[in-house]
């Protein structure tokens, strides 16, 4: 055992091993469930409500997750600065400037391939879940706030820091990404138009510019947008 693997006597997790275990951790249980989701219903469509008590326990089950995470890193001595979640003008411009971007784009894939992976009704092929909120205004702006940087942080900020010392651009964001539609599969094909432009998109810009700030604000505003639409066409 080296002297690298000590740490006030206690010993250091191999980063293997570390990789492994951040990822069971963070999305264990939501590969889990969107496994059990898609299995609910072989034949036809499942439609699960969220409503304000449900995205608080998510939202209180994320800030547990996300606390065990970062002792489990400062343990590991990582260097939080990687992650770039400093404030600046530059930072939030990129983020706006990410959420239109994402946003044309997931209207352009809509209209080129929308027919394919769309019902007659709007919803998605192949998909045994969906779902409708019901929700106030605070539980939507809070879940708008945190889930982003839960999942960015993960998604993008810890998997692409902890890969990119040994493998190229290409590896990070097919890694990235496979892990950010492991547990949106419940939504069928209609992920491969929404988010996976917006897996690739994100982990491009963290790879160039080393700051998952601006993916919190573009995502933030996307799950925002589309809660907020959803809600209105439920007549809330």
């Amino acid at each position: 055992m080296n002297k690298q693997s000590i740490k006030f006597g206690f010993f250091k997790l191999h980063p293997i091993l570390e990789f492994i275990l951040i990822l069971i951790i963070a999305l264990g249980d939501f590969i889990i469930s969107a496994f059990k989701w898609v299995s609910i219903s072989a034949n036809e469509n499942t439609v699960i409500t969220y409503g304000n008590s449900d995205i608080l326990h998510l939202l209180f089950y994320e800030t547990g997750v996300l606390l065990v995470i970062v002792f489990i890193l400062k343990w590991q001595r990582w260097p939080f600065k990687n992650f770039g979640l400093s404030f600046s003008i530059d930072k939030i411009t990129a983020g706006l400037v990410l959420f239109i971007a994402n946003y044309f784009i997931y209207l352009l894939m809509f209209k080129l391939f929308g027919s394919f992976v769309l019902t007659e009704d709007g919803g998605s092929t192949s998909a045994t879940v969906s779902f409708s909120t019901s929700l106030n205004i605070l539980p939507l702006t809070l879940f708008s706030l945190f889930n982003p940087f839960f999942e960015e942080f993960i998604l993008v900020g810890y998997i692409v820091t902890s890969l990119r010392k040994k493998f190229g651009l290409a590896v990070c964001v097919i890694v990235s990404v496979f892990f950010r539609l492991s547990f949106h599969i419940y939504q069928g094909p209609i992920i491969l138009l929404s988010i996976l432009p917006m897996g690739v998109l994100f982990a491009i810009y963290f790879w160039n510019k080393k700051s998952i700030l601006p993916l919190i604000i573009g995502h933030g505003l996307m799950d925002f947008l589309s809660i907020f639409v959803l809600m209105t066409l439920n007549g809330q």
